[in-house]
């Protein structure tokens, strides 16, 4: 067991340093394809606070945006307004935190066809000596109505010991050789 730790210790750390590595790129507003609000956090003890630094805003003298906030891990549907910039903004200071928050920023740039959006997270002296990070519980589909009370106790159980808890629900497979199932449950985990 020990030896696997440390096997998934070392990868966790080379794939925490390709993702630390791709931060060096250049970025042109102006390119065709899907758009992203470049956006990064600092946050403050002394005046509890987060700052959000908007790393494309020289590029952006023409789109105005909004920034949202929910807690972390929220449920997708608790986005609420923050403000509305005006383009160009390179800075904006969250004031409305306290030490132990940690919440989740989304700016939206709305490019009139378009929507240029961004994350980032952050928190102000966040406790996390309880999480243990993330778990995928993968349910079978034809089972999740028979199976509701139980998998939301499951949940909440796990949730309670540290987990943030991702369900994915897939097909059943009908057979030993099942391979699009099996390669659809593997792309939903990816």
């Amino acid at each position: 067991m020990k030896k696997i730790n440390g096997i998934l210790l070392i990868v966790f750390i080379l794939s925490t340093r390709t993702a630390i590595a791709q931060w060096n790129f250049t970025f042109n507003y102006n390119s065709a394809g899907q758009r992203v609000a470049l956006v990064e956090a600092s946050v403050s003890e002394t005046t509890p606070s987060v700052t959000l630094h908007f790393l494309d805003s020289m590029y952006n003298n023409i789109d105005p945006f909004k920034v949202y906030r929910r807690p972390l891990h929220g449920n997708g549907v608790d986005w609420v307004l923050k403000t509305s910039l005006s383009a160009g903004t390179g800075t904006w200071t969250d004031m409305d935190v306290s030490l132990g928050d940690v919440w989740e920023y989304q700016v939206k740039r709305d490019m009139g066809t378009q929507y240029a959006t961004g994350y980032v997270s952050a928190g102000v002296r966040y406790d996390q000596s309880n999480y243990k990070g993330r778990m995928i519980v993968l349910i079978d589909s034809s089972m999740a109505m028979p199976l509701a009370t139980e998998l939301t106790q499951l949940k909440k159980d796990l949730t309670g010991e540290g987990w943030f808890v991702e369900e994915i629900f897939s097909p059943r497979a009908n057979s030993w050789y099942s391979a699009d199932t099996v390669i659809l449950v593997k792309q939903q985990i990816q």
